[in-house]
């Protein structure tokens, strides 16, 4: 009589199957939120963003670019520090540059400074203002020390200002894991909004003003056609010597800037594996991708909250229908399904779906059924 009451307790105290799924999913929503409270989902989806580019591939500059390389061949030839090059020099190399008629020239060199040369400043005010359309840079630095921090506006010089069809910010935007894949097309700085250097040139080339701050998403990730000389590249000191011929630079936005390691701007990219990509290769891919409209765009936050929700709640269902192994079977074929059409999307769509966060809870609920229902019971 005893042992049949005991008996009866601990059957009474047993869970029933649904409370155990239930306890097993709320166990893997709890670490999932754990984990992507320290970040690691986000670290990790950037990481499968990455894979998503390289497995696409690399796809043809399909925008009217030309580089102009300030590259180490030049520092060579012309034999002089390029850092404080003359500003009469960089007259000759924007004349040699107008004469082929370009749409758009954007200059990615910060001209924040007086030049080294008298009165270079003025022969190169003269040149840009005799091109046309000639976009400057401006920064924005971060100045911090000893009980003062703050964002200070770097400007060019305020003739080459005046000269200037317009001016945009060259700041490169850096994620959390030392890579740039977007570039932040409006700031407000000091109550005023300041636009980005591709979206100043691209917004040119469309012979459009640059509005700010309205006419689009201010963040934007720049859908990369490739790691470093995706984008047709001439050397400096070609164009220079007239070994580039004027005509190859006709219709085209012409972009000038420094591809040296001297000068740092050197970047990781979602194609990380081809190597580092210049500061100015990395505005032609977010020139082309305005130009072509064809960001990528992420999913609204709702929706990646309600495919992680689904995936948990299939994943369940299946354990709660079927075996562990058929259970597990399905809901992998599952998944599989699932990450070829989040790729199919981003490489034809241009679409980001959550990946590591629907499959990460898949897993952890896949191990919760596994031990409902083998150790369990």
């Amino acid at each position: 009589m005893q042992d049949t009451l005991i008996t009866h307790r601990l059957s009474s105290d047993k869970l029933s199957r649904p409370q155990r799924l239930a306890v097993m999913v709320g166990i893997g929503l709890l670490f999932a939120y754990l984990l992507s409270w320290l970040g690691i989902v986000e670290t990790l989806e950037l990481a499968t963003y990455d894979l998503c580019f390289r497995l696409r591939g690399e796809r043809p500059a399909d925008a009217p670019i030309v580089i102009v390389a300030i590259n180490d061949e030049s520092f060579n030839v012309l034999n002089q520090n390029l850092r404080t090059w003359p500003r009469r020099d960089y007259a000759r190399l924007i004349d040699a540059i107008a004469a082929g008629d370009p749409a758009v020239i954007g200059v990615d060199v910060a001209w924040t400074h007086a030049g080294t040369d008298d009165g270079g400043d003025e022969v190169l005010a003269r040149s840009l203002k005799q091109a046309g359309s000639v976009i400057l840079t401006a920064l924005i630095e971060h100045q911090e020390g000893a009980g003062y921090e703050y964002d200070r506006y770097a400007a060019p010089v305020e003739s080459l200002a005046e000269a200037a069809a317009g001016i945009g910010l060259a700041n490169v935007e850096l994620d959390a894991d030392g890579v740039v894949r977007r570039v932040i097309l409006h700031r407000l700085h000091n109550d005023v909004w300041c636009s980005a250097f591709g979206y100043t040139v691209a917004r040119a080339y469309e012979g459009l003003p640059a509005t700010t701050a309205t006419d689009r998403s201010s963040d934007l990730l720049i859908n990369f056609r490739g790691g470093p000389n995706t984008f047709p590249t001439v050397p400096m000191y070609q164009v220079l010597s007239g070994e580039v011929p004027a005509e190859v630079f006709a219709d085209q936005i012409v972009l000038i800037g420094f591809t040296t390691f001297l000068e740092q701007d050197l970047h990781v990219t979602p194609f990380g594996q081809a190597g580092l990509t210049p500061g100015v290769e990395i505005q032609a891919n977010a020139v082309a991708t305005l130009l072509n409209d064809d960001p990528i765009r992420r999913v609204p936050t709702w929706l990646a909250m309600g495919l992680s929700l689904a995936a948990i709640a299939l994943t369940a269902l299946a354990f709660w229908r079927f075996k562990p192994v058929p259970a597990t079977v399905a809901v992998g074929g599952g998944l599989l399904l699932y990450l070829a059409i989040a790729f199919l999307l981003f490489a034809q769509a241009y679409l980001w779906l959550p990946v590591v966060s629907p499959a990460g809870l898949v897993a952890m609920t896949v191990t919760g059924g596994l031990v409902e229902r083998v150790i369990i019971e």
